[in-house]
């Protein structure tokens, strides 16, 4: 027997102005043992209150929303991500990077750690640029 679970967020003791992350792990029961299917990327976010460094991001910008690539072509993402808080700086990139990337579906296209999307066969899926507390962009790739 296979079943899925239930996400629980408790909001207890989060404290204004810190930092805290989090993700989410998916898993199936079978024969009674717990087995982990994925796992969500991290997102890292400061709690309002403020951290006298630190600012989370208020969004993020695709040039393109849509792409139209070959069968073996590619494509670089141009992004940017706005502050919420104007003067001060995001998360050190050797905690976590500014933004990442995500393909809904790797075998119509791919996306590395940079943005350059590949097309892989037909078909039409999203590829999602994500900034490190969650804010996100989806561009709609399609693949002839």
């Amino acid at each position: 027997m296979i079943s899925s679970s239930r996400a629980a967020v408790t909001t207890a003791r989060i404290l204004k102005g810190k930092a805290y992350k989090a993700y989410v792990k998916a898993y199936v029961m079978k024969d009674g043992k717990k087995s982990y299917v994925k796992t969500s990327p991290t997102i890292h976010a400061y709690t309002s209150g403020g951290n006298k460094n630190y600012t989370n991001a208020k969004s993020v910008t695709v040039k393109k929303k849509s792409v139209s690539l070959k069968k073996g072509k590619t494509y670089k993402i141009k992004a940017s991500v706005t502050k919420l808080q104007k003067g001060k700086k995001f998360m050190p990139s050797w905690h976590a990077p500014k933004l990442r990337y995500v393909s809904e579906n790797k075998k119509i296209a791919t996306v590395g750690k940079g943005g350059k999307i590949t097309a892989k066969a037909t078909g039409k899926c999203k590829v999602y640029v994500i900034a490190v507390n969650g804010a996100r962009k989806a561009i709609t790739v399609t693949v002839n």
